[in-house]
């Protein structure tokens, strides 16, 4: 075989490799955030559909550090699935500001794709979704600063961490209608949803999910309006900073090491056994001094096993659940102590607050410890039923805890026979003396709209807010 066939064949062979990777990256296509819109710094909805593949795992690697202090990764991995037909793996992973971001899907023979997200795409401004066959007028009413992206009803998943990048969703009618859970589950976990008026029939399964003019559903709101009122609506209703809620949820610190055994204990068990060294060899001589040598070694081992703690790792945890109606948006820092160096497997998927990389997955966050240090962690969101409820004048515990510390902002300390609210009780809110805040709120109610009710259950928060906002004045008579 002369040379220009040997060359011949080496192209042709290369160009069926090419063609063969190109129709194997063609069936696999990964999506984040909304229509490619990314928000850095908040947790993003993940999309990746397969067909015909075998089982591979996705893996995506964020570079969030800088040329001084060099590469600082955060890497998410999950597992997908084998199998004929279309397979389609969604999740929801939180993206900080990144100055590089890789993802792959791989086998441990090969890399199946694989792609890049510039970093000219970090912008941290929280998106609005506009469902309409034309988002023209729309994109006029949220101004030009405002970044609209034009989504399929098929495209809104029924994650609540998936719309922690969401500001608002406007819902024209000029499209096929949206899943009620899906709009439920971005009001809930925040976003201000706004439903535009008239609306055809195929849109009456929502009718029933906002029959008033605005109502709150979890930390959001449901809004009907007319397709000229958008701004006006978003106007009068406000978004909770749930970055804010975060930072304040973690006072005080819950990091801090755990508490020994007190110092007073500490130094009396010392003194009381040096006195006895002391007077055994003072007193008992050769014999005395044998017997303070024997009860050294006995209150080593004695003190070692009083002394050290029971776990070499502590957990500590405290949340919030933000309700309103019958659905909560549920908050929840975590902090790992460890007292030796270890990786600690974690069965929550999270983002670490002052660690600058970490590695995590759809169920399991990896944390790589040195001895006698903390980590805390801020929990993915997540939708649950409301405990706390309240229709203006009577706060209602729906679920199954008994509730203490119960504050209104702007009526003040509750206070019921039992000390605290039951589970299925009820209690009329009246306004009262006791205005004074308690602490464990303090740090809170600075980023809550006033009329929210606050109670409290161990490390668990509970709040329910007003449907009304501006709030109104509060009334001294409650049936």
């Amino acid at each position: 075989m002369n040379a220009f066939a040997i060359r011949s064949l080496l192209l042709l062979l290369l160009a069926s490799g090419v063609q063969l990777a190109w129709a194997q990256a063609r069936d696999i296509r990964f999506e984040l955030g909304f229509a490619g819109q990314v928000v850095a710094d908040r947790w993003n909805p993940l999309r990746v559909s397969l067909r015909d593949q075998p089982a591979a795992r996705l893996v995506l690697e964020i570079d969030r550090g800088n040329l001084r202090e060099g590469e600082q990764i955060v890497r998410y991995e999950a597992a997908l699935a084998a199998g004929s037909g279309l397979y389609v793996f969604e999740d929801d992973v939180f993206v900080p500001t990144w100055r590089q971001l890789t993802w792959s899907v791989r086998t441990p023979e090969a890399v199946l794709a694989s792609g890049s997200l510039d970093r000219r795409q970090v912008d941290p401004r929280p998106l609005h979704l506009v469902v309409a066959r034309d988002v023209g007028s729309q994109r006029q009413q949220l101004g030009d600063e405002a970044r609209v992206v034009d989504v399929l009803p098929n495209d809104l998943p029924t994650r609540g961490a998936a719309y922690a990048g969401v500001d608002s969703l406007v819902l024209e009618g000029t499209t096929a209608a949206p899943s009620a859970r899906a709009v439920a589950a971005a009001a809930a976990a925040g976003v201000r949803v706004v439903v535009l008026e008239p609306l055809p029939e195929r849109f009456d399964p929502l009718a029933g999910l906002v029959p008033a003019e605005q109502q709150r559903l979890g930390s959001g709101w449901l809004i009907r309006a007319p397709p000229g009122d958008l701004a006006a609506s978003l106007t009068a209703t406000a978004r909770l900073d749930t970055t804010t809620l975060l930072a304040a949820l973690s006072v005080p610190p819950l990091d801090e090491p755990p508490q020994g055994r007190a110092q007073v204990v500490v130094l009396a068990a010392a003194a009381a056994y040096a006195l006895v060294v002391v007077l055994l060899v003072r007193l008992g001589r050769l014999p005395g001094l044998l017997s303070a040598v024997m009860l050294a070694a006995l209150v080593t081992v004695g003190s070692w096993q009083a002394l050290r703690p029971s776990e070499a790792t502590t957990l500590r945890s405290r949340s919030l659940s933000i309700g309103g109606g019958t659905l909560a948006h549920r908050l929840e820092l975590r902090s790992v102590f460890s007292r030796s160096q270890q990786e600690v497997r974690l069965p929550v998927s999270a983002r670490l607050l002052d660690t600058p990389q970490w590695q995590t997955g759809r169920d399991e966050t990896v944390l790589d410890l040195p001895r006698w240090s903390a980590a805390t962690l801020a929990l993915k969101p997540r939708l649950e039923p409301a405990t706390l409820r309240w229709d203006g004048e009577t706060l209602y515990n729906d679920g199954e805890l008994s509730l203490g510390e119960i504050f209104v902002l702007g009526y003040g300390v509750q206070t019921q026979r039992s000390g605290v609210l039951g589970p299925g009780e009820r209690l009329g809110v009246t306004i009262s003396q006791d205005s004074l805040i308690p602490d464990s709120y303090s740090a809170l109610v600075a980023h809550l709209p006033m009329g929210s009710a606050l109670a409290r259950s161990g490390g668990q928060i509970f709040v329910a807010l007003s449907d009304r906002e501006p709030w109104a004045e509060p009334r001294s008579e409650v049936r």
